[in-house]
């Protein structure tokens, strides 16, 4: 997968610099980059929800061992 380039652009259209922003993508890794990305470009209050919704892959390929639904955070499914 590559970067939308224009994506920071596309946030400072809509949110306000002294904004908290939190990012969060299925394993953290996309998210931790939109966090950097938007924190170079004058956002100081990005944060990266670490491991992502799913978590990391353990030995045999599957996610779910650490993430959002993994700790018991409140989600919902449509």
């Amino acid at each position: 997968m590559r970067p939308n380039p224009t994506f920071v652009e596309a946030l400072r259209q809509r949110v306000d610099r002294d904004s908290t922003i939190l990012f969060i993508c299925r394993s953290g890794n996309r998210s931790r980059d939109a966090a950097i990305a938007m924190t170079a470009a004058g956002y100081p209050r990005c944060y990266n929800v670490r491991d992502g919704f799913d978590g990391q892959r353990d030995a045999h390929g599957h996610r779910g061992h650490g993430g959002w639904r993994a700790a018991g955070l409140p989600w919902v499914q449509d």
